[in-house]
């Protein structure tokens, strides 16, 4: 059972299996117990230049075809997970332990984690894929994005801007139109707005609102 940096023991493939069936149990204490033990991340080896991911037991998930790869720290990829990789520096989406189709072509330069809906850019301007169907939710004309560290959302919600105007987006992929001067939620979650040089709200189908009553909030404060 080797180390890592961290210091931590890689799991065998018996440890690894008891950590899958306390996950699915759902005992969360006994669960982080466990998780803390081992180091779970899924590494990233390169052959003649290229680069594929295998497991923290050693199984490959990704064959070594791909330029490079756009990982959490620690992440532990399972057969089936979204991976966002490049090839020729351009960015698309596979599956781990598919047979190396991509879900997502490889023509955006940046792609932010693979949730249901994430941030695309193709030169300086930026969209929303749907990375389910591999379609654009929003098109690629959005000149900034506000987000955290590729992810699309904070708390559930981002923001475009288009035009010096701001668009919100929730995770469940409504959205307004970019006609806001500023957005940002408040110290309780409402997401406060401007327009038209009025300050206000935007209410639960991303309209104008000054009533507090109809504010739309974030997931968590």
């Amino acid at each position: 059972m080797s180390k890592k940096e961290n210091g931590l023991p890689r799991p065998t493939v018996e440890i690894y299996a008891r950590y899958k069936e306390l996950e699915k149990d759902g005992d969360m204490d006994a669960f982080i117990d466990f998780h803390n033990q081992y180091d779970w991340t899924t590494e990233v080896f390169e052959e003649y230049g290229f680069y594929g991911l295998r497991s923290c037991i050693g199984e490959i998930l990704v064959p070594p075809n791909y330029d490079d790869f756009k990982l959490l720290t620690c992440e532990d990829v399972r057969p089936g997970n979204k991976i966002v990789a490049s090839e020729n520096f351009k960015f698309g989406i596979i599956r781990a332990g598919a047979s190396g189709e991509w879900l997502v072509k490889p023509e955006y330069d940046d792609i932010g984690f693979p949730n249901k809906f994430t941030s695309v850019r193709i030169g300086d301007k930026w969209g929303v894929l749907n990375t389910e169907d591999g379609k654009l939710h929003l098109p690629v004309e959005y000149d900034e994005i506000y987000n955290g560290d590729s992810f699309m959302f904070i708390n559930g919600i981002g923001y475009l801007v288009k035009d010096k105007k701001f668009t919100v987006i929730n995770d469940f992929g409504e959205y307004s139109e970019a006609v806001f001067d500023s957005a940002e939620p408040d110290e309780f979650g409402r997401i406060e707005v401007t327009f038209k040089g009025i300050k206000g709200f935007i209410d639960k189908d991303g309209k104008f609102t000054t009533d507090e009553d109809e504010a739309y909030f974030a997931e968590e404060v």
